[in-house]
């Protein structure tokens, strides 16, 4: 039986001292919980800005595994800065399972003591 699993919001925060002077917006990337990070589409298509030094994301994690995030910095015309590496950070994720339907009773046989159960 294929588990689903209650979504997590978690908290990334990197350092934006390392970009480009002038960046207009950030956006996260990742990988979704396995496998490389997707630095074509936006993790959750929400512009972020620096603080300071450092850019504060929140993301939602909706199946566990070992999920990289990333972010990178654009202009304001939406290009993304070719200069230097995108900045990534990995965690391991691993969520709480939602429980079970309740089971029910299909059928009861008094004679030959077969339950039979939905799920």
């Amino acid at each position: 039986m294929a588990h689903t699993y209650k979504p997590a919001t978690v908290t990334i925060t990197f350092d934006s001292s390392g970009y480009v002077s002038g960046s207009d917006y950030f956006y996260l990337h990742s990988n979704s919980g396995s496998g490389a990070v997707d630095w074509t589409n936006a993790h959750d298509n929400i512009k972020y800005t620096a603080n300071g030094s450092t850019i504060t994301m929140k993301a939602m994690a909706t199946t566990p595994g070992t999920w990289i995030f990333g972010v990178k910095a654009y202009d304001s015309k939406g290009n993304a800065y070719s200069t230097g590496t995108p900045d990534e950070s990995t965690l391991y994720i691993d969520l709480e399972p939602y429980a079970p339907a309740a089971m029910g009773v299909t059928s009861y046989n008094k004679t030959t003591d077969d339950l039979v159960l939905t799920l």
